[in-house]
């Protein structure tokens, strides 16, 4: 019986706070000023490295801000939504870790700063059946997609894989994605994407460089998403050799 032997995966060292600046400050402006604690807190979280960074990502952008409770609590619910929004891509457990480590440090330092059950911004679903959620998904998915949905729908998806379509349509996009309360369309693409840059997927990356285009992104924002989530996942080991570039992004085909 044969055995076989692999090589040992080097352990990343720890990212560091001026990594963090780095790749913030290579985010360009417009994605800089408004959403570069979702793009970097997605990144990292979808290259297993959530926990050892969120302290320091809920801190700077805490010094940027008023550092009061109204603030921290901004912050928190931002960060939660992205790991939210974000586990539709990279899973539950890495977004639990890393919300456990951001919980036990505001314990730690304000913990009257924490969120609390009121801060349940999906509440209003609870009493709505789950075939309620069709229709949310429908209409996020037509922001998204527009004239390409029918084909991934009919073609790709079909009948074939009813399970994973109710998960992705109305799971998914119904009940997760399509919330806009506290991240909205704009920036939900942004989270979407660097999670996927960072998963290594082809057609995905292709699909949400467009609709982060539609929601109103310049091409030189979707680009230095792209970029940066390039650069943390490298940095941590992960794989890239399949995401595509920019310039494949196609208004009339979803390949």
């Amino acid at each position: 019986m044969s055995s076989w032997s692999y090589p040992a995966v080097a352990v990343p060292a720890v990212v560091t706070r001026a990594e963090i600046l780095a790749w913030r400050d290579a985010l360009s402006a417009p994605v800089r000023e408004r959403s570069w604690l979702l793009v970097l807190t997605s990144a990292l979280v979808s290259s297993h490295h959530g926990p050892e960074t969120v302290r320091t990502l809920y801190e700077l952008a805490l010094s940027e801000s008023a550092a009061d409770k109204a603030a921290a609590q901004s912050i928190q619910r931002r960060i939660q939504e992205t790991l939210v929004k974000g586990s539709v891509i990279f899973g539950i457990p890495p977004a639990l870790d890393t919300v456990f480590e951001l919980l036990a440090h505001i314990r730690s330092s304000a913990p009257s700063h924490l969120l609390t059950k009121d801060d349940f911004t999906r509440s209003h679903l609870l009493d709505q059946p789950v075939s309620s959620l069709g229709a949310k998904a429908e209409e996020a998915l037509r922001r998204v997609y527009r004239h390409n949905l029918d084909e991934i729908l009919d073609v790709k998806m079909n009948d074939n894989m009813q399970d994973l379509k109710f998960l992705t349509l109305d799971v998914n996009y119904g009940l997760n994605l399509a919330q806009q309360g506290v991240v909205d369309w704009r920036d939900t693409e942004l989270v979407v994407l660097a999670a996927l840059v960072t998963q290594n997927c082809r057609a995905e990356v292709l699909w949400h460089m467009r609709g982060a285009m539609r929601a109103g992104w310049s091409e030189q924002d979707v680009q230095s998403v792209r970029k940066v989530a390039i650069d943390i996942a490298t940095r941590l080991g992960m794989r890239t050799d399949k995401v595509p570039a920019l310039e494949m992004v196609s208004e009339d085909s979803n390949d």
